[in-house]
């Protein structure tokens, strides 16, 4: 795990955004493993109850990747060497379900810490948008590889789109809380950011409803500035505030 959050912490911190991140697996394995068992139960009309499905993920790659909407990065006047970055669509056009994304902010168009902030913010809350989508489109393009969590993401999101065709609820409001690590030069930051989610729906085909309750985290985000655009390089679902401080 390369989050600048243990740096932040030292090794007693490190220890515990480790165990968030295992944990968070740990729990996105079970929820996909036994949404598929009440998934198949529910077809042979069984009556036990299914646990919530990952309702907290978002869009498709099928129409673009980081490469298709490439941000050239210039030196931007009077901003103490922050970069602005212009966004040019090689695509021609918006794949299937981009409508619902929410446009990026301004802020997002200069490389500096107000850029990097928007960006964390707007990576989170973008979350429910492609939930409600199917289309992972846009968080694919603001995902590095490497980043674990956000492929899980992308994949779980692409499932349920098949799974449930029915989905509603689940906004997200993100909000920065504390810088962990600022590196100007590479335009790198890592932030604690205050997460809280609503209650989600998601329906199947035999009009099965199971419901995600929400709530509040705190996480950790790890993001800069690759080949002319914002890229989130590693994200912990939930940190251990007590840790931290």
């Amino acid at each position: 795990m390369n989050l600048n959050i243990r740096r932040h912490v030292g090794m007693a911190g490190a220890a515990a955004a480790v165990i968030a991140v295992l944990g968070t697996a740990a729990a996105v394995a079970h929820h996909q493993d036994a949404a598929a068992r009440d998934h198949a139960a529910a077809r042979d009309h069984a009556t036990a109850a299914a646990p919530a499905p990952i309702a907290s993920t978002d869009e498709d790659t099928s129409a673009a990747s980081r490469g298709d909407l490439p941000l050239d990065a210039k030196p931007s006047p009077g901003r103490g060497g922050a970069r602005d970055l212009v966004a040019r669509d090689r695509t021609g056009g918006a794949g299937d379900g981009a409508s619902v994304v929410p446009p990026r902010p301004a802020a997002m168009a200069v490389a500096d810490r107000e850029g990097a902030i928007a960006t964390a913010e707007y990576f989170l809350e973008l979350s429910n948008a492609i939930y409600l989508s199917g289309d992972t489109t846009a968080w694919d393009a603001l995902s590095s590889p490497d980043c674990w969590w956000c492929t899980k993401v992308s994949d779980a999101t692409r499932t349920a789109a098949a799974e449930y065709p029915v989905r509603s609820g689940g906004a997200r409001d993100a909000a920065v809380l504390e810088t962990l690590s600022e590196e100007v030069a590479a335009a790198r930051w890592s932030f604690l950011v205050q997460v809280h989610t609503e209650p989600s729906t998601s329906t199947d085909g035999d009009l099965h409803a199971y419901v995600d309750g929400g709530g509040d985290v705190i996480s950790g985000i790890d993001l800069g500035v690759e080949d002319g655009d914002w890229i989130v390089y590693e994200y912990v679902p939930e940190v251990d505030i007590e840790a931290v401080g």
